[in-house]
């Protein structure tokens, strides 16, 4: 598009931000991404803190059983990819038929566990469990999203904030798949993103209270099966 005006270019980034919205759900914008209190060890979401991985070169290329600093047994088929804050690790999964977060210090030692409520037994139990979606942490609170509909917010010391029961406010997730998509933060909301087989939306949720502050509903059809979204929505400056 080199030599095309500032308005041609103009349209076309409208356009494909307009694309960017239909196929994956959101496009959000925030102040920035740097957390208060991170450094180089912290792990605050999927992805990490860039959203796109390691960014160090330093992840290991392969695994081993014997390769590993400690290894720790969970309550069950935990299948989030667990968080790193203040030398603390923090994941979810089942225990005992209840969705639970865990945290752990750096040596592989339990630190707490919360129940949070009945679980949702997963659609592909070989694949997946109740507890696909990936915490999340701005620094101050965890929030955590799980089969069940239930999306809650938690402090550093495992106390509930707040919790919010999607599948009875708006019904039951239909997804040919396991819900897999984690929350996103922005500096004061909780961004969750439900695209499946029946209402679909991204919504917004307050960091503080859980009070919903807006939701936008997908308005275009779609073949069966191809309505469902799986992606976690990711915040841009």
């Amino acid at each position: 598009m080199d030599g095309e005006p500032p308005l041609v270019h103009g349209a076309v980034m409208q356009s494909r931000l307009r694309l960017a919205f239909g196929l994956l759900g959101a496009l959000l914008i925030t102040a920035g991404t740097e957390l208060p209190g991170a450094d180089t060890s912290d792990w605050p979401n999927w992805r990490g803190p860039s959203g796109i991985g390691s960014t160090t070169g330093k992840a290991p290329e392969r695994w081993s059983a014997d390769s590993v600093a400690w290894r720790a047994d969970l309550p069950g088929k935990g299948t989030s990819t667990p968080i790193v804050w203040n030398d603390r690790i923090y994941l979810t999964s089942p225990a005992e038929g209840q969705d639970a977060v865990l945290a752990y210090d750096l040596a592989g030692k339990p630190a707490w566990e919360t129940r949070l409520g009945a679980e949702s037994e997963p659609r592909h139990r070989t694949l997946a469990s109740s507890c696909n979606p990936s915490p999340v942490t701005d620094g101050e609170s965890l929030f955590v999203r799980f089969r069940s509909g239930r999306l809650a917010a938690l402090g550093f010391d495992g106390k509930v904030r707040w919790q919010v029961d999607l599948t009875e406010r708006y019904g039951e997730e239909k997804l040919f798949w396991d819900s897999g998509t984690s929350p996103a933060l922005t500096d004061r909301l909780v961004i969750v993103s439900r695209l499946h087989g029946g209402e679909s939306w991204v919504a917004a949720f307050d960091k503080k209270t859980g009070e919903l502050r807006w939701k936008t509903y997908r308005t275009h059809k779609a073949p069966s099966e191809n309505d469902n979204g799986y992606a976690t929505p990711v915040v841009v400056t």
